[in-house]
């Protein structure tokens, strides 16, 4: 086991990704933290945010700061949209989401710079450049230098299982569908 843990907060995009970060995690031998359990977030982030945010964007910030409390590291990525090829596309991120992980650090709480872990893995043309990036991250670690091959690695391996979980998932949803047209 590593002498360090990260905690991943359960809001945002992040919410529905937890199987996929609790497994990378878990593949380089870290332990995780996740904040699913965690039922004051809103009223928590509104009095820390400094600002007025949604529902949302302030669940983060006490998701964020309960984790603080909870591990060594927190995991915040940054998930910026891609432009859509499609003019009429719905979008997935608002502006605020994309940049939760700046708009956190911002936080009065100067701990906070140097604990959170931000990566960019999304709207990164292929998945090098999602594994670089989470490489860049993991190595400030002090004392942790997990190798591009071993993150590689768990991130191969941690996607292949999200896929197959995600899959689990649709075909019990279709299952529970058809059940009820009958």
């Amino acid at each position: 086991d590593r002498p360090f843990s990260v905690g991943i907060p359960s809001a945002l995009y992040l919410a529905e990704e937890l199987e996929l970060w609790n497994r990378f995690f878990a593949e380089l031998g870290i332990q995780t933290v996740t904040s699913e359990q965690y039922r004051g977030a809103v009223a928590s982030g509104k009095e820390r945010a400094g600002a007025e945010f949604c529902a949302p964007m302030a669940a983060l910030y006490g998701h964020v700061h309960h984790l603080l409390e909870k591990a060594d590291y927190v995991f915040l990525p940054f998930y910026f949209e891609t432009k859509s090829e499609m003019p009429d596309t719905r979008r997935h991120f608002c502006y605020y989401s994309q940049f939760a992980p700046a708009v956190v650090s911002c936080s009065e709480d100067p701990s906070m710079r140097t604990k959170l872990l931000q990566p960019q893995v999304q709207g990164l043309p292929g998945n090098i450049q999602i594994k670089l990036s989470l490489y860049r991250e993991l190595s400030k670690i002090p004392g942790f230098s997990p190798g591009l091959l071993a993150v590689s690695s768990a991130y191969d391996r941690a996607l292949e299982a999200y896929e197959a979980y995600r899959k689990k998932l649709r075909d019990m949803f279709a299952h529970a569908f058809r059940s009820e047209e009958h």
